[in-house]
């Protein structure tokens, strides 16, 4: 593919820290949540329906463990299994910022993290509603 297409796209979220990732670490819209090779596969792979049902799957499990980092940070708890948690949810569903933000966390100490936390669920809100628009 040429310069405009995928695959310069993908190098430019590589660039970013995220392998295979079309992602800025900034302010990201759209497609830019998301690792469309990867979303691309589980597309192919996958009906509408079970699509549908996957992102929905997600969606519950990341934010429930999003609440669990929350609650480890609160309390002084070690959060890095938590984090580790997300990336691998987000990596699997191809939500490639979510899961270079869930790296992030997992390797910050904790008061680095808490402030790396702020606004993962807006930004899983905005992963799911890229993710339902392809």
């Amino acid at each position: 593919m040429d310069e405009t297409g995928t695959n310069a796209t993908r190098r430019e979220g590589e660039a970013a820290g995220l392998p295979g990732a079309a992602c800025r670490p900034d302010a990201p819209a759209g497609h830019d949540l998301l690792d469309t090779a990867q979303v691309g596969v589980l597309r192919e792979v996958f009906s509408d329906a079970d699509w549908h049902d996957m992102i929905a799957s997600f969606r519950a499990a990341a934010a429930a463990e999003i609440d669990r980092l929350h609650a480890a940070l609160r309390q002084r708890a070690p959060h890095a299994v938590a984090a580790h948690t997300i990336k691998g949810l987000a990596l699997n569903m191809g939500a490639g910022h979510l899961a270079n933000r869930a790296g992030r966390i997992e390797a910050a100490p904790a008061q680095e993290a808490a402030g790396i936390i702020a606004g993962l669920h807006e930004d899983l809100a905005a992963t799911i509603s890229a993710m339902l628009a392809v």
